[in-house]
């Protein structure tokens, strides 16, 4: 099924991009062009904003200062050894929420270094004829706008999440960055053109920015947005002095997970953290992205979000036994590579039952239902993780063609139905409910769905088609024939 998302979250490391021409400087480099249809498993916004915000000011008197803390808040923040004591990380969706908690604390606040993992830089360019608000959404927008307006899944982005970093050191955020790279010890001899070549055709850097890249003892230097720019795995980690901040996107654990038999996953994590632990960095923040939303990642991965938030709030776990939730849920993982189905959803029962509000198990309760076959069980399970965390509807989008393909068209249209009812500000399930009901003989129905998405304030940057899309499919739709009523019941 063809649902109609930005395609921009293509992991850096493992990925192949459409290679082009040699960027110009940053600030003279427009935007890759978005593209609005691309097979991708992926929708919207945990929670969005009014769609009825005020528009901002077309123009900016003075340059923008990032917002003061509230009356009652700390001044400024408080930077201790990161994980050797407990702490409340922030735990978003997309990176571009994070901006909002980047921003500086106090007038005379030192910038403080960014230490990243991810297995995306958030580099790539935003249009330069977005900058100044760019720089506002950045600096002053509150939390909702962010959400609304740094991502790709609304009508109207600002930027999308694989810019954030780029909006970040534009504002003046932070004085230098150290992006960890997702590379295993036995993989770690990256090249350095290799590297500049990813960075260049990735968007990340510009001509310039890429030549300034040197190799040294396996970390790589160089210059990106005017600030200094260290990469490196974490075995590599160089020495990180003066105040940090700490962001993990869950893609950094991607390219580094080759399954449970392999790299068993809390392994992984408890290893990273220790690494970290162990580097005596002072950290004045930690936050989480999850990064579902725009298709980076699969669902059954969004449950290391929650764990990895609870390794800040009780570092002793690096340390200590698994607790018992995760060693059923890494039984569960390996039996998977065995068929062993009875047993998984075994385990999965017992977490259900010990947590009930667990979303992460009724999902994963859902996915082995559908192995036993047990259709209206394994749906029941879906609705009730996403009735406690809404980004799991975006399954109903990978359900929708396996009803299309089986031609049952009411149930595939009920599942983007499901899925629009959960996450009803993504405008592309809107589209693409209105083109299955096209292509399958229903075209007079897609009227409605087609008037509304062209009421839509579309992007011109980012999506300068889609009003002229709209249009042509709001015509066919009203050319088509009205669908034949059904016959009444015969009388007994």
């Amino acid at each position: 099924m063809r649902i109609l998302l930005l395609c921009c979250l293509i992991p850096l490391l493992f990925a192949c991009e459409k290679k082009r021409d040699e960027p110009a400087p940053v600030t003279e480099r427009a935007a890759v062009p978005v593209e609005a249809a691309a097979p991708v498993e992926a929708a919207v916004p945990v929670e969005v904003a009014d769609p009825n915000l005020a528009p901002p000011p077309a123009e900016v008197a003075e340059p923008l200062k990032a917002a003061e803390p509230a009356e009652g808040q700390a001044a400024a923040r408080t930077f201790v050894p990161l994980l050797q004591q407990g702490s409340e990380p922030v735990v978003i969706e997309l990176v571009s929420e994070a901006l909002a908690l980047w921003r500086p604390q106090g007038g005379a606040e030192q910038q403080p270094t960014l230490l990243l993992l991810s297995n995306d830089p958030f580099l790539r360019s935003f249009p330069p004829q977005l900058a100044q608000e760019v720089e506002r959404l950045a600096k002053v927008a509150p939390p909702e706008e962010l959400r609304l307006k740094g991502s790709a899944l609304t009508a109207d982005p600002v930027l999308i999440s694989s810019m954030s970093l780029s909006a970040a050191l534009q504002s003046g955020f932070f004085s230098r960055l150290v992006w960890v790279l997702p590379v295993a010890p036995e993989t770690e001899g990256l090249s350095l053109e290799v590297l500049r070549k990813q960075m260049l055709d990735y968007g990340a850097m510009n001509a310039a920015e890429a030549e300034s890249l040197s190799l040294v003892d396996g970390v790589f230097s160089g210059t990106v947005r005017g600030i200094p720019l260290q990469m490196a795995s974490l075995s590599q980690l160089p020495a990180i002095e003066g105040p940090t901040l700490l962001h993990i996107d869950l893609s950094y654990f991607k390219p580094l997970y080759k399954g449970e038999i392999k790299t068993p996953l809390y392994p992984l994590v408890l290893q990273t953290l220790y690494h970290l632990r162990n580097s005596a960095i002072q950290v004045g923040g930690a936050t989480i992205s999850l990064s579902h939303l725009e298709g980076g990642l699969p669902l059954e991965t969004r449950f290391i979000g929650a764990d990895l938030a609870e390794v800040f709030r009780r570092p002793e776990l690096i340390d200590a036994a698994l607790l018992p939730a995760w060693e059923r849920r890494g039984q569960a993982l390996y039996l998977e590579n065995f068929f062993q189905k009875e047993k998984v959803r075994d385990l999965y029962q017992q977490m259900a039952e010990a947590d009930p509000r667990d979303a992460s198990v009724k999902f994963a309760l859902y996915q082995v239902l559908r192995q036993f076959k047990e259709g209206s069980a394994a749906l029941e399970s879906l609705a009730e993780a996403v009735a406690l965390d809404r980004t799991y509807a975006l399954e109903y989008l990978n359900l929708a063609p396996v009803a299309l393909e089986k031609g049952l068209f009411a149930q595939g249209l009920n599942m983007l139905e499901l899925a629009e009812a959960a996450l009803p500000q993504n405008p592309f399930i809107l589209l693409e409910k209105a083109r299955i009901l096209q292509e399958n003989g229903h075209g007079s129905l897609a009227v409605e769905p087609l008037t509304r998405l062209r009421q839509m304030a579309w992007s011109p940057i980012y999506y300068p088609d889609m009003p002229q899309l709209l249009g042509q499919m709001e015509e066919a739709a009203k050319q088509a024939p009205q669908p034949p009523t059904p016959e009444p019941a015969p009388a007994n």
